[in-house]
């Protein structure tokens, strides 16, 4: 099999991670899976940059044109929160992530949970 034209700028985000796509929420436990899962995403008429956010709640930008993943350059850090909504915004009722004591839960937690709901069918 041929080799994919994928790579990293800078460093390797902390994994899982969680983003979403032309309209599909995706989620990668390791590189190889999110460099396979990221280069189907084409450049288009919209946005060239994916955004995604990894365990440490760092933002990671994969820039569809270059085919380069890279931490995103405004050093934004993501939410528990913001996690969480990204998800219930672009999942039916019946899939919504309970935001239930969220003081007492660690980031990676609930990037770990929100990938795991992602992955399952």
């Amino acid at each position: 099999m041929g080799r994919i034209a994928f790579g990293v700028l800078f460093r390797e985000p902390n994994f899982p991670v969680v983003g979403y796509a032309d309209k599909e929420l995706f989620s990668a436990l390791e590189l190889s899976g999110l460099a396979l899962i990221l280069v189907r995403f084409k450049p288009s008429s919209g946005k060239d940059i994916v955004q995604m956010v990894d365990a440490s709640g760092e933002e990671f930008w994969y820039t569809r044109k270059q085919c380069v993943l890279s931490p995103g350059f405004t050093s934004k850090r993501w939410t528990k929160r913001q996690i969480i909504d990204l998800y219930n915004s672009h999942v039916g009722s019946d899939c919504i992530y309970e935001a239930r004591s969220l003081s007492s839960k660690r980031l990676l937690e609930v990037v770990s949970e929100v990938s795991n709901l992602i992955r399952s069918p």
